[in-house]
């Protein structure tokens, strides 16, 4: 049988962005998604509440497992958290574009990298399908940086981070190309708490990684990869 395939959604909560990665993965792959909210009061709690219930809830849905964990953004931090509870009942940790505990994220645009940034976009433009070009383009003159309720929710679990326990089991960090200038380590912050560490790069940057053309076919191929494994 195939091991569930657990998806964990970033600070906003909703797993609608992982909805064209799904699609295509194997039809006989079992997947599932855990939602929280992050405007609502009983998932800002803390980080390890919300991965005590994610984890009390696949135990619910397949018990012992094996579990796939797949956490994209903050949600490699719960990703992260449920697997030291779920210990060897997860067969693989993947952490998508996630960033370590310790590693504070910023809204305040660094003009100094904003030309690797076209760059990627220019990449991703010179492989897309006709249809998404210009949905492309529309994206390419500047990012917005807003700060909302989710992105402090975020700051705030990044910040408060306790390092207890640990898993040993073998983890995929799957990072784009482009990182912004203040996060400079190629592990994004995970190199000191994962024996098992391996990375993969994807071009493209963190907002069109789940949702855009084409560079959820290159995460795919990373994932089918690993389920294959």
């Amino acid at each position: 049988e195939n091991p569930l395939l657990c998806l964990i959604p970033g600070a906003w909560g909703g797993t609608i962005g992982f909805h064209k990665m799904v699609l295509r993965l194997n039809p006989e792959q079992p997947v599932v998604g855990l939602e929280f909210d992050g405007l609502q009061s009983q998932d800002r709690v803390s980080l390890p509440a919300v991965a005590v219930r994610f984890a009390s809830e696949l135990a619910c849905y397949r018990s012992p497992g094996p579990y796939i964990l797949c956490g994209f953004s903050m949600g490699g931090l719960l990703a992260y958290e449920m697997a030291k509870i779920l210990g060897e009942r997860v067969q693989h940790l993947i952490l998508l574009d996630a960033a370590g505990p310790g590693v504070i994220p910023e809204t305040t645009p660094r003009w100094r990298n904003r030309l690797q940034e076209v760059w990627t976009h220019l990449q991703i433009l010179a492989r897309s399908r006709p249809r998404h070009v210009w949905d492309r383009l529309l994206k390419l003159p500047a990012r917005r940086y807003r700060p909302s309720e989710q992105f402090d929710l975020a700051v705030r679990y990044f910040s408060e981070f306790q390092e207890e326990g640990r898993f040993d089991g073998p983890v995929t960090l799957i990072r784009m190309s482009y990182q912004p200038d203040w996060l400079t380590d190629p592990l994004l912050g995970w190199g000191e708490l994962l024996s098992q560490l391996q990375t993969r790069t994807v071009v493209g940057l963190h907002g069109p990684l789940v949702i855009e053309e084409p560079v959820v076919d290159d995460v795919v191929a990373e994932l089918e990869r690993i389920l294959r494994s």
